[in-house]
């Protein structure tokens, strides 16, 4: 088990540094507050705030009555066998 104040040397890919160095100009938080925030979103201890949020907005389909929305793929699955019958060669 390691102290709680634990020093430790990390070597971080490129990529990866220039994502913090960014944040840490954006947040105005240091390095390590930066990566002790980085690693609870990513070991699922805090929620991760990065992705916004959205809302669906349900509109009407257009499907008239008596077709079954959820048989289409069985349309598909014959049209598909019937475009393929028609290209192969007799």
């Amino acid at each position: 088990m390691y102290p709680i104040d634990m020093k430790k040397t990390l070597t971080l890919d490129a990529d990866v540094a220039e994502q913090i160095q960014q944040e840490t100009v954006a947040s105005h938080l240091s390095f390590e507050e930066v990566v002790n925030r980085r690693l609870r979103e990513g070991f699922c201890i805090l929620p991760s705030q990065s992705h916004p949020s959205f809302r669906v907005t349900p509109h009407r389909s257009g499907y008239v009555p008596g077709v079954d929305a959820s048989k289409l793929h069985q349309l598909l699955d014959k049209l598909d066998a019937d475009h393929f019958s028609k290209t192969q060669c007799s």
